[in-house]
């Protein structure tokens, strides 16, 4: 099978995607400065596929052997210093798939304890003042960074504490 040929213009971004659903052949643009970069190499359908890494690419070592399961993710890491690029490979992290399973079962746990009562299980400071430990509050949402928010019921309304917190800081009560 022939390599397909495959622009990664480091000018565009410091990190970069590539799904790979055939043989490629990669073609670094070089950044305008001596950074870090990362390249997420993603095995597309059928997996499988192979790459062949620019002259440029110094390892330590041979060149290292990606991922073959399709959807599976091998993470590339560079320096760049002109001319060339100094790499380290992670091979097979989590699919995509797994990602958003992961993320799913999250939200859903995180959705579950609305309205549930919860106790900090450490200390929290806010503005004008403090929280103890074993201190109770009542779940009222969850925002888009996965932080529970929630409400002083001692305080009542319009007067009520919020508070954003990870769900690992509190316990729920039956």
């Amino acid at each position: 099978m022939a390599y397909v040929v495959t622009l990664i213009d480091w000018t565009l971004s410091l990190r970069q995607v590539v799904r790979l659903l055939a043989d490629a052949e990669l073609v670094f643009r070089p950044p305008s400065e001596a950074v870090p970069l990362s390249l997420r190499i993603v095995q597309g359908r059928g997996g499988g596929f192979k790459v062949a890494w620019p002259k440029e690419v110094l390892w330590n070592g041979p060149p290292p052997v990606l991922s073959t399961e399709a959807g599976r993710i091998d993470v590339a890491n560079f320096h760049w210093s002109e001319p060339h690029y100094y790499g380290t490979l992670s091979v097979d992290l989590v699919s995509d798939q797994e990602l958003e399973e992961r993320a799913r079962e999250r939200m859903d746990r995180l959705v579950s304890m609305l309205g549930a009562r919860v106790r900090l299980k450490r200390a929290v400071r806010v503005r004008g003042g403090s929280y103890l430990i074993g201190k109770e509050f009542v779940v009222y949402g969850v925002n888009r960074d996965d932080c529970l928010l929630l409400k002083d019921p001692t305080l009542g309304c319009p007067n009520s504490r919020l508070l954003r917190l990870d769900p690992s800081a509190v316990e729920v009560l039956p």
